[in-house]
C-alpha cells in the first residue's frame, strides 16, 4: 500500500474551493477542476515521500502490482480514477471505440500530426468510456432523446425563427436519422443563423425546467451550434450516490455539480463545442451514436454499491463505512474517502491511517485489506471485460 499525491488539472470551468476543501488545504485563488489519480502519461499520480510514480512503481513488478490477468491482458493500470469540481459546464462531448480510436490514432501518425499538436484528435489508440457518481446534486446533457420529444419541448417556445430548425428534425425516417440531419444542419449553418435560433429559444423558453441550463449555455457560447444541439440531449440530475454510466460514442456534457469519476486510462476527448479548446465537429459526427437513449441512473445501495459498467473492464465502488470491512483484491485497487478519515490494513498487517482527500494504491500482492473508520469511501477498481 503507498498514500498517493494525486495531480490537480486546472481547467476553466473548474471550482475554486471544492477540491482544496477535500483536501484540507487553502484555496489558490483558481480554479481546480479535476483531480487525476492513476498513472496517465499526462499526469501520473507520485508516491507520497518519494520521487517515484506510481507507473514506476507498476512497471517494476507488474505481475506483483496488477496480478497475472490484468497484467496480461491489459499490460497496465486500465483506469483513472477522477474527482470531478465543476463550476461551469464542460464541453459537448463524446469518446471513441476502441476500433474508432485505433484507427484515428493511425491516421494521424500516418499524417505526422504531433502528438501534443492542437491538431490532434487522438491522443492514443484506446477507447474511453467512465462512471461517474455524485457527490453533490449533478446535472449533465446526456445522450439523444427521440426526436418527438425534442420537437415537442420546441413547440412550447414556438418562434418563427426555429421553424427551419424543427422542419429538419420532423422529417420522416427512423429517430437516428432524423437527429444525424438535424445535427449536420446546425453544424453547417452560418454563425448568424446560430445566433438568431439561440436567441429565440433563450428569449422566449420562460419557465421550462428543461432550458433552465440553456440561458448560461446562450450567454457563454451565443453563437455556437451545440448549444442548439445540447436541446436535443435528454436532461439528467443525479442525486447524491447517484451513478451513471458514459459508454464510447455517447454525446454529454456535464453541466454542474461534483463528482468521482472512473474512466478509461485514455484522454481521447473529441468536442463538438461549448468550450474554448479546438472542436473537431466532423470527428464528432463520425463517433457518436445518434440512436436515442433512455438514461440509466444507478442509485446508491447501503453499505456498498458497485456500479454497473458493463463490461468495460473497470468500475467504481461507493462505500458508506462505519466500523470494519473487510474484501479480498480481485486486483490492484486505488481508494479515496470523501468525507472522513479511515485506517487500512493488508493481509501482511501493514497499516496506514488515511486522512480524507488523500489517494491510497493497493497492490494486488496485498491479497486482501480490512477498513476501519466512519467514512465514504470510493474504490478504483478491474473487473473482467467483455472480449
Amino acid at each position: 500500500m503507498e498514500r498517493l499525491n494525486a495531480f490537480v488539472q486546472k481547467y476553466h470551468w473548474g471550482d475554486t474551493s471544492f477540491i482544496p476543501s477535500l483536501q484540507g488545504r487553502q484555496e489558490m485563488g483558481e480554479p481546480e477542476a479535476e483531480l487525476w489519480i492513476g498513472t496517465h502519461q499526462k499526469s501520473p499520480s507520485m508516491v507520497m515521500g518519494t520521487n517515484r510514480t506510481l507507473t514506476e512503481i507498476i512497471d517494476s513488478d507488474p505481475q506483483s502490482a496488477l496480478g497475472d490477468d490484468i497484467h496480461q491482458t491489459y499490460g497496465e493500470l486500465p483506469y483513472l480514477v477522477k474527482v470531478l469540481a465543476i463550476n461551469t459546464p464542460l464541453s459537448l462531448q463524446a469518446h471513441p471505440t476502441a476500433a474508432q480510436a485505433e484507427a484515428g490514432y493511425e491516421e494521424e501518425n500516418n499524417k505526422q500530426i504531433p502528438l501534443h499538436s492542437p491538431n490532434r484528435i487522438f491522443s492514443a489508440p484506446d477507447e474511453k468510456s467512465e462512471i461517474v457518481c455524485a457527490l453533490t446534486s449533478f446535472e449533465a446533457r446526456f445522450g439523444f432523446r427521440t426526436p418527438d420529444e425534442s420537437l415537442s419541448i420546441l413547440s412550447q417556445i414556438s418562434h418563427p425563427n426555429l421553424d427551419d430548425f424543427t422542419i429538419q428534425l420532423g422529417h420522416n425516417g427512423a429517430d437516428s436519422e432524423r437527429i444525424r440531419q438535424a445535427v449536420e444542419w446546425l453544424l453547417a449553418q452560418p454563425s448568424e443563423n446560430i445566433e438568431l435560433l439561440i436567441q429565440a429559444v433563450a428569449e422566449n423558453s420562460g419557465q421550462l425546467s428543461e432550458l433552465k441550463s440553456f440561458a448560461q449555455l446562450a450567454g457563454a457560447y451565443p453563437d455556437d451550434p451545440a448549444v442548439m444541439i445540447s436541446l436535443l440531449l435528454n436532461h439528467v440530475e443525479l442525486r447524491q450516490g447517484d451513478a451513471l454510466y458514459v459508454p464510447p460514442g455517447t454525446a454529454h456534457s456535464y453541466l454542474s455539480g461534483c463528482a468521482v469519476e472512473v474512466t478509461s486510462n485514455s484522454d481521447n476527448v473529441i468536442r463538438a463545442g461549448l468550450t474554448t479548446k479546438p472542436v473537431n465537429p466532423d470527428a464528432f459526427c463520425s463517433i457518436v451514436g445518434f440512436a436515442p437513449i433512455d438514461p440509466k441512473i444507478q442509485s446508491a445501495s447501503i453499505p456498498e454499491a458497485v456500479y454497473d459498467s458493463y463490461g468495460a473492464g473497470f468500475s467504481l465502488s461507493r462505500l458508506e463505512l462505519d466500523g470494519e470491512w473487510t474484501t479480498k483484491l480481485d486486483g490492484p485497487e486505488i481508494l479515496i474517502s470523501t468525507d472522513g478519515p479511515f485506517t487500512i490494513t493488508n493481509a501482511q498487517l501493514e497499516s496506514l491511517n488515511v486522512s480524507q482527500g488523500a489517494p491510497v494504491w493497493v497492490p494486488y500482492s496485498d491479497v486482501r485489506y480490512t477498513l476501519s473508520g466512519k467514512a465514504l469511501i470510493f474504490r478504483g477498481i478491474t473487473t473482467k471485460a467483455e472480449q
